[in-house]
């Protein structure tokens, strides 16, 4: 992260566009996480998919991206 946003610097461009770029990353990570958690994947039977009757927002994906969005604020 260290090195990309480095080069991000070095290529000119501004601490707006840093900050735009790591918060639109982690909430596609967390919109992604909060997705795949939502599905329920084989289901016998058509649609062979369901989705789950409760919302699950502490995930895996979920917490690299608050981890994500947290490191880089610490490399700025």
């Amino acid at each position: 992260m260290t090195l990309s946003t480095a080069a991000r610097v070095e290529r000119g461009e501004g601490h707006r566009a840093l900050v735009r770029h790591a918060l639109r990353r982690s909430l596609l990570l967390y919109a992604c996480g909060v997705l795949i958690d939502l599905l329920i994947f084989p289901r016998r039977g058509f649609p062979y998919f369901g989705f789950r009757d409760h919302l699950q927002i502490t995930g895996v994906l979920e917490k690299i991206a608050v981890c994500y969005l947290t490191a880089f604020f610490e490399c700025l």
